[in-house]
């Protein structure tokens, strides 16, 4: 029934989206008990890339793109669906461009997460049960971990800019 109301109230590239990313879809409209309820259910192949339902990208679009609901719904299920949450990689996907954070461990990209700092603390907070590296690199080419990052940007006076958690701090052990 959900799923009914929803396709009939999307119209034109709404839902030619829906239908072609429907993972993607209940990310960007935040539509939480609908991305529960696909992710309890087996991705058809006409969804996945290259014919396999890579969560992983999903999970990074979520940490990039979404909201704390939506990356903590995924991140639940990351065991099930076999979410690597230390990849640091190349892959194919259609759902980045060029310039965005694909290729970037997942701390990275949520730290890119303008205005959602909330999910970089979720990250954090659940590092040491979900096995998230914490003191992982930016991605192969760079050195930078993601605490080097959120003192370079002291250094460079964007105190106000970053507004990280107390939670964060701590975490990274960040006086």
């Amino acid at each position: 029934q959900i799923c009914r109301e929803m396709v009939s109230g999307e119209t034109g590239d709404c839902n030619r989206k829906l239908e072609r990313d429907p993972l993607v879809y209940m990310i960007d409209h935040h539509r939480h008990q609908e991305l529960n309820m696909l992710l309890h259910c087996p991705i058809p192949s006409c969804f996945a890339i290259d014919s396999v339902a890579c969560f992983t990208q999903i999970f990074k679009y979520a940490c990039q793109f979404g909201c704390v609901k939506c990356v903590k719904t995924i991140l639940d299920r990351s065991e099930e669906k076999e979410i690597d949450l230390n990849l640091v990689k190349e892959w194919k996907t259609r759902y980045y461009k060029p310039h965005e954070y694909k290729y970037e461990h997942c701390l990275h990209v949520a730290h890119q997460n303008m205005n959602k700092k909330e999910v970089l603390d979720l990250l954090l907070r659940s590092a040491k049960e979900k096995g998230i590296d914490i003191h992982a690199k930016k991605n192969e080419e760079y050195r930078e971990t993601l605490r080097d990052a959120i003192i370079a940007t002291f250094a460079i006076g964007d105190l106000d800019k970053e507004g990280h958690t107390y939670e964060t701090y701590k975490i990274l052990k960040i006086d």
